[in-house]
């Protein structure tokens, strides 16, 4: 137990020992403090190994053998991303469930309600699962042995399936959380599938095994091992058509549960298939196509069925897939690189797809942690009926406004950068690859494009319709903002967007190390590339542009400080009695987008046709976005089978004496297959 990577364990001991016997509001400082243990003990080798040091594995001794805990540059980048964002997550954890917190009754100071006592141990169990589920993932990236791999694995998953039961009782959640628990396993099955059928080809457990899959299995059999595993990797990441879990249980669960899920866990996903990827070395083409085909479907899809919500985290979570789809374009682009020969390419892909993981889960976090401040602010995130709360909640304004920024791609934030990294990659591959090849390469530009294109659509949708305007609905109280405890975390993570967007060449030069995994002459190639000065051009001159505006305003305030400013109407285009009805809605604004793409994206409509000239009651209109991939793999096959299942039910009738006659024929069968050595 004296090597370091043991000693996260110790905050795990901590949230298990500590957090459940203490009053729910010092359970969550101590499941904090829990999650801060994990991440300096993980940290610290991490930090070791991307500096270029080494760190000596550990080995768990067991009844089934030997395993090995290793820390190499590609599990060290994606421990710090872990980390960053479950630190953050915690900590704003601390003040969005304080709302939660069971009250005293008034009448009894002393006794508590059912309801209380219920929510004070739901509260307990959530923040002892809290640090448990940061660790879980932490160990997903030293595990070397497929078997062991899976159990952590599936620990992972169990904790996030915990953790987004805790609103169990609010519509949806519980079958959201089913859904997911559900789709996990079955990703476990495809990962055991490929454990096994590696194992049936070479003899090995591990990762390294694939290394040996050409020589002994040849091309198909490689390929086939790949695929295993791609799907059940992808199934966590989001790809579509694996997607099916994630815009159901990312809104489901509270919003820094959402923000870790969305910035992280989705993100190991990622990390398996880099991992495959790194100790894969045959079908390289082949495999850089099938990847690149999943991503492209992935990006557009997921950026088109965002801009057609409503509720505002379940178009944050198809942004997920969308960016997952940004991130698999450049494994696809560093891949493709290796089976071409053209080391530029692959430098750029794997470059982009690794800036873009931390990236994405920097502003991703932020937009669900802003989102959350909206829910309990309004208690709501149906956008239809919000409106005008950048007055309300102007720091929540901002953070969104900055996360929206970065998402779409623009300067001078971190989401440029990695966006642009992938740019420049494909531009390159089309001066140095084939006629085929090079046409290929301009269509997926052209979709990453399109995807940026479609993601300014839909943010300017959220922002415009959440923060602008006037309120389009009266809430019982009158919205507030967040408490510095949320903040503090939001204002971290901004911090780190902006720095990336303004000093992209300190973080290329951290990607170096884990890039030399994929190839070793990175330096050259970044050197030779001019990337690094390209963008920090960029970003200079963007941070001026927008220094400039602010000095600007600042002297305009100025100026205008002593100055009286009447106010009075305006012209108001023949309307002489406005009202919020007439603003735009999350539909109205995305509606010539949908009647463009409507046979990819579809509304349900649920309305009642006017009929008289003067209506004398009230008539109602509502539309719901449907996802037909989930309707046709998922939705239609449930209904058939519960329909085929339905035929059985006679056997359950609820009488004592059937189940027992069950019994009976049960055990006669088994004692005439015995009987007769069948």
């Amino acid at each position: 137990m004296t090597n370091p990577l043991f000693f996260p364990l110790i905050g795990v001991a901590v949230a298990l020992l500590c957090v459940p016997f203490f009053k729910p509001r010092l359970a969550g400082w101590l499941s904090f403090i829990s999650s801060l243990i994990i991440a300096v003990f993980s940290l610290i080798p991490a930090i070791t190994v991307l500096l270029g040091s080494t760190v000596e594995p550990s080995f768990i001794y067991t009844s089934l053998g030997e395993f090995q805990l290793s820390i190499d540059p590609l599990s060290a980048w994606f421990i710090v991303i872990i980390n960053l964002i479950s630190l953050a997550g915690s900590l704003y954890g601390q003040e969005y469930l304080g709302h939660y917190l069971p009250t005293f009754n008034k009448l009894n100071h002393i006794a508590k309600s059912q309801h209380s006592l219920g929510r004070s141990q739901d509260l307990k169990v959530h923040y002892a699962v809290l640090p448990i589920f940061q660790a879980s993932m932490i160990y997903t990236t030293l595990i070397n042995d497929l078997f062991l791999f899976v159990v952590v694995w599936e620990m992972m998953s169990l904790t996030s399936f915990l953790l987004i039961l805790f609103d169990r009782k609010k519509d949806g959640t519980l079958k959201a959380a089913m859904n997911y628990f559900i789709q996990m396993h079955i990703s476990v099955v495809f990962l055991l599938m490929g454990t096994f059928y590696l194992f049936h080809l070479t003899g090995g457990t591990t990762f390294s095994s694939l290394a040996a899959l050409p020589d002994i299995a040849g091309a198909q059999s490689s390929l086939i091992v790949f695929m295993l595993f791609f799907i059940g990797f992808g199934i966590k990441s989001g790809f579509i058509p694996f997607h099916t879990w994630l815009p159901h249980a990312h809104p489901a669960a509270p919003s820094h549960v959402s923000g870790i899920m969305s910035g992280v866990i989705i993100k190991l996903g990622i990390y398996g298939i880099l991992r495959v990827v790194l100790q894969h070395p045959a079908d390289m083409i082949v495999i850089g196509w099938i990847i690149m085909i999943f991503s492209v479907a992935s990006g557009l899809y997921g950026v088109m069925l965002a801009i057609i919500q409503h509720n505002l985290k379940k178009l944050l979570a198809y942004h997920s897939i969308e960016n997952i789809g940004i991130i698999g374009i450049g494994i696809g682009m560093g891949v493709l690189g290796i089976g071409y020969e053209n080391p530029m390419l692959s430098m750029m892909g794997f470059a982009g797809a690794l800036l873009h993981t931390l990236n994405h889960s920097l502003f991703k976090s932020l937009l669900f942690f802003s989102a959350g401040n909206v829910y309990q602010a309004t208690g709501t995130v149906n956008i239809e009926r919000l409106g005008g709360l950048g007055k309300k909640l102007p720091y929540t304004a901002g953070f969104f406004l900055i996360s929206a920024i970065a998402i779409c791609g623009l300067p001078p934030l971190n989401g440029f950068i990695s966006e642009f990294i992938i740019f420049i990659g494909l531009f390159k591959a089309i001066h140095s690859l084939g006629l085929s090849q090079s046409f290929s390469f301009v269509l997926i530009i052209a979709a990453l494009a399109l995807i940026g294109g479609l993601a300014i659509l839909c943010f300017t949708k959220a922002y415009g319709v959440v923060f602008q305007g006037s309120p389009r609905h009266q809430f019982k109280k009158e919205p507030t903002e967040a408490g510095w405890i949320k903040k503090i975390p939001m204002f971290f993570i901004s911090a780190c967007m902006i720095f990336i967007g303004l000093f992209p060449a300190y973080i290329i030069k951290a990607m170096i190390i884990p890039l030399q995994m994929f190839m070793p002459d990175v330096d050259a190639l970044v050197g030779n590339s001019g990337m690094v000065e390209t963008l920090t051009g960029i970003s200079i001159a963007s941070g001026s542009f927008i220094g400039i505006i602010i000095i600007v305003l600042g002297l305009k305030k100025m100026a205008q400080r002593k100055v009286l400013i009447e106010q009075g109407e305006t012209w108001g285009c023949g309307y002489v009695a406005p009202n919020p009805k007439m603003q735009y809605t999350a539909s109205s604004y995305a509606r010539i987008f949908r009647k463009l793409f409507h046979p990819l994206v579809f509304m349900k409509k649920d309305k009642v046709s006017i009929e008289e000239t003067f209506p004398q009651k009230a008539y109602s209109y509502e539309s719901q976005s449907t996802d037909r991939i989930e309707d046709k793999l998922i939705s239609a096959p449930m209904l058939k089978l519960i329909k085929f299942l339905g035929r059985f039910r006679i056997f359950q009738n609820g009488q004592t004496q059937s189940y027992l006659m069950y019994g009976f024929l049960f055990i006669i069968i088994m004692l005439i297959i015995e009987f007769f050595n069948w």
